[in-house]
Parts: C-alpha cells; sequence; structure tokens
C-alpha cells in the first residue's frame, strides 16, 4: 500500500474523473461551482449507470454543501440545474428520489416515537407500556430509560 497526498498530485491526474471530486475539497471555495459544473458534464462520458450518477451527483451537492456553508442545498441545485436537469428526468432518479424519501419518513417516525417513548418514561409507565404504544423493542426503551 502506497500513501498517496491529493495536493502532491499532478494537476493532469485532478483534472479526470472520478478524482476531480476531491477538487472540490482542495481547491478554494470561489472554484467550487466551477469544478462541480465541470464534474457533472463529464459524468455521462465516464458513468453510464444512470443510479450510480445520481448517487455521484447525491455526493457532490453534498460536498459543495460542507464547502459553501452558507449556501442552501436548493441555492446549489439551482446552479447546478442545468446540467442535472436530464439526470434527473430519468425513471432512476425518480425512484431513488422517492427512496430517500421514505428512508427519511421512517427515520422521523423512528424519531417521534423515541420522544413519545421518553416522555412516557418520564410520566413513569412501564417499560411493556411504553414499548407497545410506541411499538419500539423493550430493548431500546430500556436503553432509553438509561439515558
Amino acid at each position: 500500500m502506497q500513501r498517496i497526498y491529493l495536493n502532491e498530485l499532478p494537476k493532469k491526474y485532478l483534472e479526470r474523473f472520478p478524482l476531480n471530486l476531491f477538487r472540490i475539497i482542495l481547491e478554494p471555495k470561489r472554484n467550487a461551482i466551477a469544478i462541480a459544473e465541470k464534474i457533472v458534464r463529464q459524468l455521462p462520458d465516464n458513468i453510464r449507470d444512470k443510479k450510480a450518477q445520481e448517487t455521484i451527483v447525491e455526493m457532490l451537492v453534498n460536498l459543495l454543501m460542507s464547502k459553501l456553508i452558507k449556501i442552501s442545498r436548493k441555492e446549489i441545485e439551482k446552479m447546478l440545474e442545468p446540467l442535472l436537469s436530464d439526470i434527473r428526468k430519468s425513471r432512476a432518479y425518480r425512484e431513488f428520489t422517492r427512496e430517500g424519501k421514505r428512508e427519511g419518513s421512517r427515520e422521523g417516525k423512528i424519531k417521534k416515537a423515541r420522544e413519545i417513548a421518553k416522555t412516557l418514561l418520564q410520566k413513569k409507565m412501564g417499560l411493556e407500556f411504553v414499548a407497545e404504544v410506541t411499538g419500539l423493542s423493550a430493548a431500546e426503551v430500556r436503553a432509553l430509560k438509561k439515558s
């Protein structure tokens, strides 16, 4: 195994996909959007699978959000919209985002169940009752009680 430092690689390697994703991290903030646009333009030539393209776009948006903390996700997506429109029209992308919304909804329900469980535990309700009402496992309710 050999350690490679990105900032020591010749620029020509960082111009090509997938290493150019790291340029978002390495370059100054003012260059981030231009680099992202270049990556999105290169995607169809480098990655044929639509689902993989969408995963990379999602990763790219997250990288930009961490780099450009004063800009919202919607603003970043709006900046890249002309380039992303073809990808977003695909069936795979719609399925991918629909699954993400379902997952977020599931996580929200679990979070709400935990909040309710904490409230019930504070009111000295029994573990089995709390588990039954919230749908959480007895082990999870016990862990909440300890915390």
